[in-house]
């Protein structure tokens, strides 16, 4: 079976093709993970090493302005791509260009024999196409006698074909197209704007690529959501209640990915006793970064369960800041994230301007408090940046509140009642210290101790709901008649 990595770019395209190569299961399959953009191909092609690789040259963000010089940067991938992987990888070119375009001719003299130049594509001809070895007789068509030189650039242009069957493909989403690729305009700071644009294909990358894909477990579609766990000051145990939702979705089947802020010092490795259960761990922050000794074991792996990690070494990596850890680096690490559900340790790093740009396109944000009545009032009155924001975000829909070391007498009171009647959103008891020593001497989860299941189920039971669909939720429900019980009760806020 051949593996198919996609580098389309644009959503509508890649959903018609993946559906298409769903027939021909037993001779392809198409990886989960796509590239949205020029700057991360080779990357992703590196990481995920596959067989075949479709790409589109019109649709496929780039951060050249000029045809000529995009096109320039498709073949100097392309013979990037033959040097690194030889024949290990095969290019499959779709585009909207004439026959005797120069440039196309310049892809055949780098071995790419798989040229669709059409506006409507025949997938199945395409596909037929791909069970055979690359032939040259599928692409002599293209060679050109001219030389080709930024000169001999041509406007993609659309072919004279019929209506397309239903075997074709044919994007025409031209709205779409000028609404999502952003627009540079002359200003004198040109450096600020393409930093700002940069920044919004990225985003728009990682949005795609989440939203777009779904997993499903015992038959139930689960779409993939990014999740930011943090309170307003340390040690309120956001990182705590992090580690706890995350297992407790890991136990119900449910693939999650914890990751471990890099603005913060190490905690999670030794937490869970990483020098014996992963001594030759680094994390992606380091891989991503820093110049790997290549005599020097490393693996950028962990799971524990169905949880994966991504979290530093605290004697090998250091506390990162934004210049290393930057907004573009941070995606393609949750890029690399393939788990339903991601969940960011945000700790008290709201003050940093990446954390808040992943503010933006996360999916659902919870802000850890504890009942301490002067960090409360601080909340409240504080002009502090942190605070300002704090306020800001909990006007979101997408935000709310989690209770850590609550009582439910607490939720009678007049303050909580006042303050937190509309965004309380989960409550999480103070459990017994002894519990969660011993938890930490064990370098295990709390969730273990069977004693606490059920009330740790019944404390992150709103979470869930938020992040899970509810038809999962039910037939989990079944497995467990308690947990049944469990989901037709709910928290709220009284007035004493």
């Amino acid at each position: 079976m051949k593996r198919i990595l996609l580098a389309i770019g644009e959503p509508n395209y890649s959903k018609i093709l993946r559906e298409r190569f769903k027939y021909y299961a037993d001779d392809f399959a198409v990886l989960d993970q796509e590239v949205l953009h020029h700057k991360y191909l080779l990357e992703i092609l590196e990481t995920e090493q596959p067989e075949i690789l479709i790409v589109h040259d019109y649709y496929l963000q780039s951060d050249k302005e000029t045809p000529a010089d995009k096109e320039m940067e498709w073949l100097d991938l392309i013979e990037t791509v033959r040097t690194q992987f030889d024949d290990s990888v095969r290019v499959v070119f779709l585009c909207e260009r004439k026959k005797g375009d120069v440039f196309l001719s310049e892809l055949v003299n780098r071995n790419v024999l798989d040229i669709f130049n059409n506006n409507s594509i025949n997938i199945h001809e395409m596909i037929e196409q791909l069970m055979e070895k690359p032939k040259y007789s599928n692409a002599s068509k293209f060679k050109a006698s001219t030389p080709y030189t930024n000169a001999n650039f041509q406007q993609p242009v659309e072919d004279d074909d019929d209506e397309p069957s239903e075997d074709e493909v044919t994007p025409s989403n031209e709205k779409l197209e000028k609404e999502d690729k952003p627009i540079i305009q002359k200003v004198i700071e040109k450096k600020v704007v393409n930093k700002v644009v940069n920044k919004q294909v990225v985003k728009r990358e990682f949005q795609l690529n989440v939203t777009s894909n779904v997993d499903r477990i015992v038959g139930v579609p689960i779409e993939r959501k990014l999740v930011l766990i943090g309170s307003p000051f340390a040690r309120s145990g956001s990182t705590f209640i992090s580690h706890l939702v995350a297992n407790v979705l890991a136990d119900m089947g449910v693939d999650t990915t914890y990751i471990e802020s890099p603005y913060s010092h190490a905690y999670t490795y030794d937490r869970f006793v990483g020098h014996e259960n992963a001594p030759n761990y680094r994390s992606k922050y380091y891989k991503f970064t820093k110049e790997i000794d290549p005599k020097k074991l490393s693996v950028f792996e962990w799971k524990i369960d169905n949880l994966n990690l991504i979290v530093k070494h605290p004697s090998d990596e250091p506390v990162y800041d934004q210049n290393e850890v930057n907004f573009e680096t941070f995606v393609k690490i949750l890029l690399t994230s393939q788990t339903p559900i991601t969940i960011v340790d945000v700790g008290s790093d709201w003050d940093k301007e990446v954390i808040q740009e992943f503010y933006d396109i996360a999916d659902q944000v919870y802000m850890v408090i504890e009942p301490d009545i002067s960090n409360i009032q601080f909340l409240e009155e504080s002009l502090d940046k942190s605070t300002t924001f704090y306020r800001k975000v909990l006007e979101d829909d997408k935000t709310s509140i989690i209770g850590n070391r609550f009582d439910e007498k607490l939720l009678k009171n007049e303050i909580i009642n006042d303050l937190y009647k509309d965004k309380l959103n989960a409550v999480i008891p103070n459990f017994p210290p002894k519990d969660v020593f011993d938890t930490q001497y064990q370098g295990d989860f709390l969730y273990k101790q069977k004693h606490l299941k059920q009330s740790i189920d019944q404390s992150v039971k709103p979470i869930l709901k938020d992040l899970l669909p509810d038809k999962f939720l039910k037939k989990k429900s079944k497995e467990n008649s308690w947990l049944k019980n469990m989901f037709n009760k709910s928290i709220s806020i009284e007035p004493k």
